[in-house]
């Protein structure tokens, strides 16, 4: 997503479509690491080009959260096998 635009007027479901496994699986460990330690991922950086690019704006923890069920729910379609004993795995 090299766009930026506000995720409200945003197609996530189209746009994660189009990501391949390993971005994906990038994205979520972006979002995890901010839910944890607040460090913002560059991908969810609001940059209107009509004005100056130091009025950056950053998208809402809402839409962070929406955006990591799309994902995961798009990480679990893609998903080809799991085994749940001795621990959760997931095969890709």
């Amino acid at each position: 997503m090299n766009d930026y635009k506000d995720p409200s007027t945003r197609s996530f479901n189209e746009e994660i479509q189009a990501l391949d496994t390993k971005e994906l699986r990038s994205r979520h460990k972006d979002i995890e690491t901010y839910l944890e330690y607040g460090i913002r991922p560059i991908w969810t950086a609001i940059i209107d080009p009509s004005t100056s690019i130091l009025n950056v704006r950053y998208w809402y923890p809402e839409d962070l959260i929406r955006y990591r069920r799309i994902l995961m729910m798009e990480l679990l379609d893609r998903c080809k096998s799991f085994e749940l004993i001795p621990k959760l795995k997931f095969n890709f």
